[in-house]
């Protein structure tokens, strides 16, 4: 980097300029100097430190360039702007990790590792319910069966619990004698064609043993019941033209914020305070809705083999992201957050539990032994800066050279909503943007949900399109059997619609 930069952001610049001695030194003193909160809050003192050589302190002592220190105070002046992270090339080099999984579209249907991959899962399902490292049981860790239920979706950890939870799906695959080896390969959602030996045996359905019964006391699902998915091209219609699931993947990607990727984060304050529903955990709810019956009802979506191809997509999607924005260790991660970074260390909040470790512990992958071979002609979107509210937007910003609007259905209270739902944006009664949310049918007895009980809807629209036309929501839920109908939007809280001009930081 050359120094001083005129306009630095904290993304392409300022959080380069520490070194992991900085970091250490300055962590004892209780600043975070791998967080833009933590710089931006401290910025005062560090540039006094920094200017009059006193960071970092003995015995190294080593002075920053009056250059180097411009470049910090530049950014001071500019009113910390976050900016766009750079993107890093993909390393082509052979990984270290043992457990390297591939794509299912690119492995040969009929040779020994699809042999291998079925062996295993039919020995999973074939043991005792019971069994620690059964198919039951191990789906079982997703939701129902009770008394244990595990709800990280909508949250900062519903990455990290669910990188956790392949792996433990994936030792139950191992466990099956002559299987050691076995890897779980990737549905890649955004394809045109879904392989066709996701709809062979085993891997097409699952019976469910045991009768389950939801966190209200009604039978989820009795005794011996199959799960059901949709045709397949009825669920790539839904996945490209009913949600655009690709599209939302490509935005993420290209989001080197990891509030923007994530999606449900309350860390903008435009939004008002309640998340709003975007990014990767969008493009994941609004991939299981497309896949139903079983896979749009979270009490029993693990239970559809194609869930752990579908979730090993999702695993290799944000290890991508982590790589393009050199996001791969703890330290790195935690420049990319734009709030907090508490809730990847405290115990409290994110103790992964049933596995029994930590948020922080699972950002680097390849320490975890897993590794991913992506497609091999996925193209990498370029990073852009997210738009923001023009009614709450700060010094820093511009007018795209579009007529794009952002328009926010806000107040939306799920809690009230049994099971899975679109949220669609109408104008003259005409639906025009939806989004998918996939949740549980007893959202009211879910500690997770009652605490991101309300969102925000966001939907990017050109004012050509809506001009002179009624602006209007409704909600159409998703029952047992993969129908939808209609929800009165006065049980959902008290929605209201916003429309402001979209700006770019």
């Amino acid at each position: 980097m050359t120094h001083p930069v005129e306009h630095p952001t904290y993304l392409r610049d300022i959080r380069f300029l520490f070194t992991s001695k900085d970091q250490a030194c300055m962590r004892a003193r209780g600043i975070d100097l791998r967080t833009y909160e933590g710089v931006k809050l401290n910025a005062d003192r560090i540039h006094f430190h920094v200017r009059e050589g006193t960071m970092p302190p003995p015995p190294e002592n080593r002075r920053w360039p009056k250059e180097q220190v411009e470049t910090f105070y530049n950014w001071m002046r500019d009113g910390y702007p976050r900016g766009v992270a750079p993107q890093k090339k993909l390393l082509k080099a052979a990984s270290p990790a043992k457990r390297i999984r591939r794509n299912l579209a690119e492995m040969d249907p009929n040779g020994p590792e699809i042999a291998k991959l079925r062996k295993a899962f039919q020995g999973i399902m074939d043991r005792d319910p019971d069994h620690p490292q059964s198919y039951f049981s191990v789906a079982g860790l997703h939701w129902l069966p009770l008394p244990d239920v595990y709800c990280r979706h909508h949250e900062n950890a519903y990455n990290p619990w669910h990188r956790m939870y392949t792996i433990r799906f994936e030792d139950a695959l191992r466990s099956v004698p002559g299987c050691e080896d076995v890897t779980l390969p990737y549905w890649d959602v955004a394809a045109n064609e879904i392989p066709k030996v996701l709809s062979q045996p085993p891997f097409d359905k699952y019976t469910i043993p045991r009768k389950l019964v939801a966190l209200d006391g009604r039978t989820a699902v009795e005794a011996n019941t199959p799960t059901e998915r949709y045709p397949d091209f009825l669920i790539l219609e839904n996945l490209h033209k009913r949600y655009n699931v690709p599209g939302t993947i490509r935005k993420a990607l290209g989001s080197s914020r990891w509030e923007d990727f994530n999606g449900w984060s309350a860390d903008d304050p435009w939004i008002g305070g309640s998340p709003r529903h975007s990014g990767i955990i969008k493009a994941h709810d609004e991939g299981h809705n497309s896949c139903g019956p079983t896979m749009s009802d979270q009490d029993i979506a693990s239970f559809d083999p194609i869930f752990w191809f579908f979730h090993s997509n999702w695993e290799r999607l944000w290890w991508l992201w982590q790589q393009i924005y050199d996001a791969t260790t703890l330290d790195n991660f935690k420049t990319t957050l734009v709030g907090d970074a508490s809730w990847l260390t405290d115990p409290v909040v994110n103790g992964l539990q049933p596995f029994n470790t930590a948020a922080s512990d699972t950002i680097d992958l390849r320490a975890l032994d897993v590794d991913y071979i992506n497609p091999a002609h996925e193209e990498i979107p370029r990073a852009v800066a997210p738009l923001v509210s023009g009614a709450a937007a700060k010094l820093g910003v511009s007018v795209p050279d579009t007529d794009a609007l952002l328009i926010k259905v806000r107040g939306v209270n799920r809690l009230n909503i049994k099971g899975s739902f679109d949220l669609i944006l109408t104008a003259d009664d005409e639906p025009i943007r939806r989004l998918g949310i996939f949740q549980s049918s007893t959202p009211q007895q879910c500690d997770t949900c009652r605490k991101n009980n309300v969102f925000v809807g966001v939907f990017e629209v050109d004012r050509n399109e809506i001009a002179d036309r009624r602006l209007a929501a409704r909600i159409e839920v998703i029952d047992r059997k993969g129908q939808r109908s209609g929800f009165p939007l006065s049980q959902a809280g008290e929605p209201r619609i916003d429309v402001s001009l979209a700006m770019v930081e």
